[in-house]
């Protein structure tokens, strides 16, 4: 193979790892943000649950 053709490669490859890699990141901080709304969710609900066996 000719230089060329092999640089033209390496440069393919790593465009193809770094659009892999910000997909794997975007999906990790979509999951992050999806659990911290998650645990707020819980939260409140865990309160909303004492509040109601709480004797008035």
């Amino acid at each position: 193979m000719d230089p060329i053709a092999v640089a033209n490669n390496l440069r393919f490859l790593f465009y193809g790892y770094t659009a892999g890699f910000l997909i794997l990141l975007i999906f990790v901080l979509t999951l992050v943000s999806r659990g911290r709304k998650i645990d707020s969710e819980l939260a409140r609900l865990k309160a909303l649950v004492e509040d109601k066996e709480r004797p008035s």
